[in-house]
């Protein structure tokens, strides 16, 4: 699908929808800025902002389409933060507009969009029921809210993880690798995330056995056994994108619960507050110091206000 989206009488860009799996493509949710947009006067400009938001749910020929469960949700509305960003932004240069900023920023408007997709007054506005067309029972929605919070601490330890072993592999503390084969380079990293782990949180180290350790190591020489810390080296996609910024998923995270708290908790769909949203964040992109920005709309930072949310 592709959408021209208005705010007013004033274009503000493009959006393309391109939600459903197919074979071969890219798996999970993600928005991708195909053009940035800009307010310069040179030839050919202002130019209007074109996002993608790529998602990968299943696909029924019949029936009433994909079923999609809260933490989907959350997703979705996650990607739309950042699009929104990436559509509204209105800078001079295309390299500054949206999320083209630093993740401390670019990540605080799609945490917050989060907190709309699990609000108990917005969901029954859009989510039904596939065969009745009913919205959810207030008591629904309750209990998928709790069931979802007895996980929050358990949560919250793996973001850390990710976080801590995102610093530690770009870190100083890796040490000269130089001279070292991607294997040793691969170990020195397990190992230290291993240590950061038992530090900092209480996730349970899981432990191979010699024959374990070999296979994983794909050698037949000899080896002693190691462990694994709770997260997968291999395959933590930010990793590539982050490279040492991943703790500002969670700094993000506290400063978007404290927007959502001061300007939106009380009446989520309050023009007002979606007017100071746009005129005190996204209309900046990077173009503003990220610290201006979101003191200015959030206030000074309060750690516990994500808490409680």
């Amino acid at each position: 699908h592709k959408l021209q989206v208005w705010r007013g009488s004033e274009a503000v860009g493009t959006v393309y929808l391109d939600l459903f799996a197919r074979k071969g493509k890219f798996s999970g949710p993600a928005h991708f800025t195909l053009r940035c947009g800009t307010t310069g006067t040179a030839p050919g400009l202002p130019q209007l902002p074109v996002v993608a938001l790529v998602a990968s749910l299943p696909f029924h020929s019949s029936g009433p389409g994909p079923l999609l469960g809260l933490g989907q949700v959350e997703a979705l509305h996650h990607e739309w933060g950042h699009a929104l960003h990436s559509l509204l932004a209105r800078t001079g240069f295309q390299h500054l507009a949206g999320t083209r900023g630093g993740p401390d920023l670019v990540e605080v408007p799609s945490h917050l969009f989060e907190h709309f997709a699990r609000c108990p007054s917005v969901l029954p506005l859009w989510a039904r029921h596939h065969h009745t067309g009913e919205p959810p029972s207030p008591g629904l929605v309750k209990a998928a809210l709790e069931e979802k919070k007895a996980f929050r601490a358990l949560e919250m330890q793996n973001q850390l993880l990710y976080s801590l072993a995102d610093q530690f592999v770009f870190g100083p503390e890796m040490g000269d690798l130089t001279s070292l084969t991607p294997q040793q380079v691969f170990l020195r990293a397990l190992h230290g995330v291993c240590e950061q782990q038992e530090l900092f949180t209480q996730l349970p180290l899981v432990p191979l056995t010699k024959e374990e350790t070999a296979r994983f190591l794909r050698t037949d020489g000899p080896c002693g056994p190691v462990k694994l810390p709770a997260m997968n080296l291999l395959t933590h996609e930010h990793f590539i994108n982050y490279g040492g910024g991943y703790y500002s998923y969670i700094f993000s995270r506290m400063y978007a619960a404290q927007i959502w708290r001061k300007h939106f908790e009380a009446d989520p769909l309050n023009k007002a507050a979606g007017d100071t949203l746009l005129s005190k964040m996204l209309v900046f992109g990077a173009a503003k110091d990220s610290a201006e920005i979101l003191n200015d709309i959030a206030g000074e930072l309060d750690p516990n206000v994500l808490l409680d949310c």
